[in-house]
């Protein structure tokens, strides 16, 4: 799907959290002027752990988690796109984890030149 020449979005929303299993890259958020939001993460099961890093428009890296077992929260509200990478944890198991949106409209985009 990043190879699409359109924008790719996954909408997450729901009564839950984003479930995703053995996957690793980055996502992308845009946020509008005026707008704040709150990003959750957690590892999922007994020691399934992942790695996060989240970096604000102006590159400022805001969260820099290499092993989150249990839910994390950061709030954030520069206008503009965020990046979050996932990575494998430094330790632990790897293979589901959680994350969530919330206080925007719930879209994380593939590409950050492919937005809308």
């Amino acid at each position: 799907m990043t190879a699409a020449d359109v924008p790719v979005a996954i909408l997450l929303g729901g009564t839950s959290d984003q479930g995703v299993n053995m996957s690793v890259g980055e996502v992308f958020l845009n946020v509008m002027e005026g707008d704040n939001f709150e990003f959750h993460v957690s590892g999922e099961g007994q020691d399934e752990r992942i790695g996060v890093v989240m970096t604000s428009p102006n590159g400022k890296e805001i969260l820099s988690a290499p092993e989150v077992l249990s839910d994390i929260h950061q709030r954030g509200s520069e206008a503009g796109v965020w990046t979050v990478r996932f990575s494998r944890a430094t330790k632990g198991m790897f293979e589901d984890y959680r994350f969530d949106l919330t206080g925007i409209p719930a879209l994380v985009f593939l590409r950050r030149d492919r937005m809308w």
